[in-house]
């Protein structure tokens, strides 16, 4: 036998031919028996010449002869054709065409030792087919007639993508999606990565498994303060190098925010936290405007009365000690006034006036009156911070002795010493602290 070439043949058309030449089976694999053939031999069917072949026969090429096949993609793309041959010559060759243009002048058929037995694979790559429909033929010019029995489309279809959206502000490293590659045949196994071109702008952002083809991002992305539509370039590559790329949009999905339930979104509100201090001066104070509980200010830290002695018996209105508070902020605007609460029993028996000094409301006599009085106090900023204390405030006895006898007025029964008892004295009318103020009776003889 003469060595032999044969021509392969990709054409974009729908055939209908001969009744012998079925429908083109879409599964990727496309056995021999359905395609059109011309001066050429159906082994199986007829013959019980040779085994190996899969589907009900395989198809021997005569002088001249081709064979061709209608195979259908979903899209245009770069793919692998799979040829199950057999043959016994030597230096057995094809000619390729695509579409009707020769891709390979001579592709090598290997020599399998057999006739119709010892099936082998000649893998052509990067086969560019169009979506739709496309031919392969196969066309012996050497006589050497080999035997084919199927061929098989090998490569990345297109991707299916679980999600286009995906909400702001989430963390570095959340999947937002997961693009999932669609092959045609089987045994292929795919890596995914972007790649650069129309639609890669956004390819810096996103980070893609090249195994799962989970796509996550690397930094937060806000929808205020960033954009809101996003776009990468996918591909997918199978172990023989066929590849297929894809432009993902992506859309950033608002989400309301309301940190004081306000109703105004943090976007818009001056005061994110609602604790009365506006974002900026929150932050030029170096507080945190998202937290409530850190704000741009701080409660009074102190509340003194440089005295809490006073002496009985003095007139009303008698200053007893000076409020003093101090306040971490150096503009805090303060004011201090009585509270109630625990230790304000006697509030009312005092006064604060305009100047912050505590003074007597009324005349307060030692001996007669309690000796221990308290009072609750109030420091409070123009933020409504507050400080609160008590203070305990002791009454002061002088020692009163009019007769200096050494005794107290309060103990002596004479006080202003003129020999009678205050009490004769208060019964007879006479002034009992007064030494003068005395009428002694008069004695009357007759």
């Amino acid at each position: 036998m003469l060595a032999s070439v044969c021509i392969f043949t990709l054409i974009i058309s729908i055939h209908s031919s001969a009744s012998a030449n079925a429908a083109p089976n879409h599964l990727g694999t496309y056995q021999a028996e359905d395609a059109f053939y011309h001066n050429a031999e159906i082994r199986g069917e007829f013959f019980s010449v040779g085994s190996g072949w899969n589907g009900t026969a395989a198809i021997d090429l005569k002088n001249g002869g081709y064979i061709r096949w209608t195979v259908e993609v979903p899209a245009k793309g770069n793919y692998d054709i799979k040829i199950k041959t057999t043959g016994a010559a030597n230096n057995m060759g094809c000619e390729v065409k695509v579409n009707n243009s020769v891709i390979k002048n001579n592709l090598p058929i290997p020599k399998t030792g057999s006739w119709w037995k010892n099936w082998t694979f000649v893998t052509m790559e990067n086969v560019l087919l169009n979506e739709g429909n496309n031919t392969f033929q196969l066309r012996d010019v050497g006589h050497q007639q080999p035997n084919f029995d199927q061929i098989e489309v090998l490569g990345v279809l297109d991707f299916r993508v679980d999600s286009t959206k995906f909400i702001e502000n989430l963390p570095p490293n959340t999947t937002v999606s997961t693009v999932t590659a669609f092959t045609f045949g089987n045994g292929t196994s795919l890596n995914y990565s972007f790649s650069n071109g129309e639609g890669s702008d956004d390819n810096h952002l996103f980070s893609i498994d090249e195994s799962t083809g989970h796509i996550t991002n690397l930094f937060p992305l806000d929808y205020e303060s960033n954009k809101s539509s996003y776009s990468v370039r996918i591909e997918a590559k199978n172990e023989n190098n066929s590849i297929i790329q894809k432009i993902i949009p992506f859309q950033l999905i608002d989400i309301f925010e309301d940190l004081d339930g306000d109703g105004v979104e943090d976007h818009n509100d001056a005061d994110q936290d609602g604790d009365g201090f506006t974002n900026a001066i929150e932050i030029a104070y170096g507080s945190n405007p998202r937290d409530i509980n850190s704000v741009a200010n701080a409660p009074p830290s102190s509340l003194t009365l440089t005295s809490t002695t006073f002496q009985e018996n003095m007139p009303v209105g008698t200053v007893i000690g000076n409020l003093n508070a101090t306040d971490p902020d150096s503009d805090a605007i303060l004011s201090i006034y009585m509270t109630t609460g625990s230790g304000s029993d006697n509030n009312a028996l005092f006064q604060i006036d305009a100047n912050n000094i505590l003074k007597t409301k009324h005349i307060y006599d030692f001996e007669s009156l309690p000796h221990l009085y308290s009072i609750r106090v109030k420091v409070e900023d123009e933020h409504g911070f507050t400080l609160e204390k008590v203070f305990p405030l002791n009454l002061l006895n002088e020692i009163e002795d009019l007769d200096g006898d050494g005794v107290e007025d309060f103990y002596d029964t004479d006080d202003d010493g003129d020999g009678f008892s205050d009490s004769v004295e208060n019964a007879y009318g006479s002034n009992p602290v007064s030494y003068t103020h005395l009428t002694l009776p008069t004695i009357c003889s007759v």
